[in-house]
């Protein structure tokens, strides 16, 4: 409000700057309670706050997209798809609410779901919007690809987007980490030693202890470890993610169905294994995923 009115030349009036005041707090509050119901494992109150709305909600898409990741966190993808169809409709220019929606379409895994998930994706690359985030979520579809297929050009392909995103935002951990871990899978002697340097490069980024209230970059940071098969200090960091997002149970299946993979590629022995083993102790062993 106070641009506009600057671009305009006109004061910005008392009762306007007193507005505007109030929906910052307002828009905090409601960050807060998504924080707090994401915390809390309540899909229920995610949803109505959504469907209580206010003027915050009306006038950015950014809490219906908090309050729909919120609930891909918590794994209740359907919901999730529903809120999102209504943001997209509501904002139908904003980039975040498409992203996530191809997010929850991947995690959901029914019937049609990767494929329409890959349309709304590609249409974004098409137009030219390669942020990290879309690429990222772009290649992560393309390894689901290859999990069904079998088909290493899906593999590489999957790689390639992750490398690409690496590349484009050095600074960002979450495509360097994939294209560290897609490197594992395709296996040769130059992809592992590829793989290293990426989980090397990650490395610098998100240290080697936890990080608190960032389940994603502490795992990261233990998988980065495992990676380079410093299998007990990779084990000690998953421990402390998972400590401290008890309740994201998405995050924790997809975090561990990670390591099950990449522990198939690095064949760690039995006592290396058990120390990436224990913090999942919860989930399923990895021949049951």
């Amino acid at each position: 409000m106070r641009l506009l009115h600057a671009v305009v030349g006109i004061p910005l009036s008392e009762e306007a700057a007193h507005f505007a005041n109030e929906q910052d707090e307002a828009a905090m509050v409601a960050a807060a309670r998504i924080a707090a119901a994401v915390k809390n494992k309540n899909r229920e109150r995610l949803i109505k706050l959504f469907e209580d709305e206010g003027l915050p909600w009306e006038t950015t898409s950014m809490l219906g997209c908090r309050a729909a990741e919120g609930l891909i966190k918590l794994d209740a993808n359907n919901e999730a798809i529903r809120m999102l169809e209504a943001v997209e409709n509501r904002f139908p220019k904003a980039v975040r609410p498409r992203q996530l929606h191809a997010l929850a379409l991947a995690r959901r895994a029914g019937n049609d779901d990767l494929m329409n998930a890959q349309d709304i994706l590609g249409e974004l690359y098409a137009r030219e919007e390669r942020d990290p985030e879309t690429l990222g979520i772009y290649a992560r579809t393309w390894m689901d690809r290859y999990a069904s297929s079998g088909d290493i050009a899906d593999l590489k392909q999957s790689r390639d987007y992750y490398a690409e995103a690496f590349s484009a935002a050095p600074d960002d951990y979450y495509p360097g980490i994939n294209a560290a871990s897609k490197s594992v899978f395709l296996g040769t002697a130059e992809d592992l030693t590829q793989a290293a340097t990426y989980a090397e490069q990650v490395q610098q980024i998100v240290g080697t202890t936890p990080h608190r209230d960032d389940y994603w970059r502490t795992a990261t940071a233990a998988e980065a470890l495992l990676i380079q098969r410093k299998y007990e200090q990779a084990g000690r960091l998953y421990e402390a993610a998972v400590a401290g997002a008890r309740t994201e149970i998405g995050s924790h299946k997809s975090t561990w169905k990670q390591a099950c993979r990449l522990m198939d590629k690095l064949e760690p022995t039995a006592e290396e294994r058990a120390y990436i083993r224990k913090p999942f102790d919860a989930l399923p062993n990895c021949d049951e995923l």
